[in-house]
């Protein structure tokens, strides 16, 4: 599935519980937005990561949206 990114101040999970929820989804926890990241993940008070990931045209989603998802 790819790579995922979080950034950002987490306000339901620790970062450890996101890691863990990425990765029963198929995904790899990564910390830096590369070519091979498949989503990032924005908490409060986000960081460059979502520029980036904006620029590279990668997709950002809520906390909320990430743990919802299906």
């Amino acid at each position: 599935m790819g790579q995922v990114v979080i950034t950002g101040q987490l306000e339901g999970m620790t970062r450890e519980e996101a890691r863990k929820l990425a990765e029963a989804r198929g995904y790899e926890y990564a910390r830096r937005v590369t070519r091979e990241t498949a989503l990032v993940v924005a908490g409060t008070h986000p960081g460059s990561k979502v520029v980036a990931a904006q620029a590279k045209g990668i997709p950002v989603v809520s906390e909320a949206e990430f743990v919802n998802a299906r």
